[in-house]
């Protein structure tokens, strides 16, 4: 806890906003995709759940995503000499970081009480749950972190790949567009990739009359604990490889 303690505190250290940052960037972020898509989609979405909050839980996730993986990743690099100076486990390093993101993100999901209260949504008593769906995003991140490390340190440029090609993988899930209006051809790859059903498990926390099948849920918990071991063996058995690098 101390490791995530310190990174949180130098990644505002400097800020001029700092902690209302976490709070303000994805409401930026879904207005602006509120005002250019929300005539579109707003017309799918039901009475009880308006586009603006929809799109918001949807951001919130997609940035976790996208900037949690690498950050987990580049702190096993950056930490290289600690970890061997003074045989801290790695995991306890990526899992730190992970975890780091994780708290940013509570920090994000504040921003959907105002909204919610302003488009009359409904937060359901799901969100008690929160915190078990936040301890399995961070064993999910901690995992890919901890499977990737091998490419990030042999490629400079694999970061920046691996972030363009989630960022294209996010936009096959549904945190922009409804699932209803798509094509059969195309709604087939966004039901099977896994983003979508995080995506659908955290709405189904967040806000009431929205739904969930089990094969969601099942998804979230299969895809977070495997991850997480495959990253835990995986770095136990490559570590002293790429501490050669």
């Amino acid at each position: 806890m101390s490791l995530t303690r310190i990174e949180v505190q130098n990644r505002y250290k400097k800020s001029v906003l700092g902690v209302f940052w976490s709070f303000i960037n994805p409401l930026l972020i879904s207005s602006v995709i509120y005002f250019v898509f929300g005539r579109i989609f707003n017309n799918y979405m039901p009475e009880t759940r308006g586009y603006a909050s929809w799109v918001l839980s949807g951001v919130l996730l997609q940035s976790l995503l996208i900037y949690s993986i690498t950050a987990s990743s580049s702190a096993l690099q950056s930490n290289m000499s600690l970890i061997s100076r003074n045989r801290i486990q790695p995991i306890i390093i990526s899992f730190s970081s992970s975890l780091s993101q994780v708290l940013h993100f509570s920090i994000g999901i504040l921003s959907l009480v105002p909204l919610a209260i302003l488009t009359n949504q409904t937060l359901s008593l799901r969100v008690l749950f929160l915190p078990i769906f936040l301890l399995l995003v961070s064993f999910w991140l901690t995992g890919l972190g901890m499977l990737l490390i091998g490419w990030f340190l042999k490629f400079d440029d694999a970061a920046y790949l691996f972030n363009a090609s989630l960022m294209v993988i996010s936009y096959l899930s549904p945190f922009l567009y409804p699932i209803a209006i798509l094509g059969d051809r195309i709604r087939v790859f966004v039901e099977i990739n896994p983003i979508t059903s995080w995506i659908i498990t955290f709405r189904w926390l967040v806000y009431e009359k929205q739904s969930v099948e089990l094969i969601n849920i099942a998804v979230v918990f299969g895809s977070s604990l495997l991850t997480f071991i495959a990253g835990v063996l995986w770095l136990r058995n490559r570590w002293n490889d790429y501490v050669m690098l």
